[in-house]
């Protein structure tokens, strides 16, 4: 947050916390400035797309290094990992995450009921590792939705960086798609020009993550990630889209 505020951008600014303190070997924490708003209203997502788009361009102006969450803040902010699969498995911080913990699709408590949508997610392992650890790298926000949207007017905030990581820049596309819908991500993060399919493959891992963590959380969210997961999979076998969006 330090960083985004320094270059102006739309967050808490922080007063102080846990990297302070010496030695410190708990939870991180901070403590910032006011956050004025609401949650983001549905009847506002239009509006806000611009705003969501200008966040993560934002994000993407800060430089970094290594992957997966970030331990420490210097002229770079600095992954903990080395390489990104160890950042991205440190960013799970040791839930299963597919396909990159090697271990499939075997024991998911709600793939092992759907083996043909398993078999087809099964199909893009290969480009879901070749989008998520190659290519270029980014500060991910990861949790955008509306109650880290907060809305003031026509003045948007963004909060809550607790799963925020360094990683494939696409990560940001396939994880605001799942709370928010693809036809949102196309209009607030596809008009920065990246490719629908590599921000789509990394949305059928995020999407796998999240279903299993509703089963383990007891959720009743069945309906919508197979949903989330199937739209996923049919914008994959879509035509490409030519061009770049205009920005509203």
């Amino acid at each position: 947050m330090a960083a985004l505020a320094a270059r102006g951008g739309p967050v808490p600014e922080p007063i102080t916390g846990s990297w302070e303190i010496a030695g410190w070997s708990g939870a991180p924490w901070s403590l910032t400035g006011h956050a004025a708003g609401t949650p983001l209203q549905t009847s506002s997502r239009q509006w806000a797309a611009n705003g969501v788009g200008a966040f993560v361009e934002l994000l993407r102006s800060v430089p970094v290094t290594g992957f997966g969450p970030i331990g420490e803040a210097g002229e770079k902010l600095a992954g903990t990992a080395s390489d990104p699969q160890a950042g991205l498995l440190a960013w799970m911080d040791g839930d299963p995450f597919w396909p990159f913990d090697g271990i499939g699709l075997r024991d998911h408590p709600a793939l092992i009921d759907r083996p043909s949508l398993a078999r087809e997610l099964e199909s893009q392992v290969a480009r879901i590792k070749h989008v998520a650890l190659a290519g270029p790298v980014a500060l991910i926000h990861a949790d955008l939705h509306e109650e880290n949207i907060l809305e003031d007017g026509r003045r948007l905030t963004f909060i809550d960086f607790g799963e925020a990581f360094i990683g494939s820049a696409d990560w940001e596309q396939a994880t605001f798609a799942y709370f928010m819908g693809w036809e949102l991500a196309d209009q607030a993060i596809g008009i920065l020009g990246l490719d629908r399919g590599r921000s789509a493959v990394l949305g059928l891992s995020f999407g796998v993550h999240r279903w299993r963590q509703d089963r383990r959380l007891g959720l009743n969210e069945d309906a919508y990630n197979e949903s989330f997961l199937r739209s996923t999979l049919g914008r994959l076998a879509a035509p490409p889209i030519s061009g770049r969006p205009a920005r509203r």
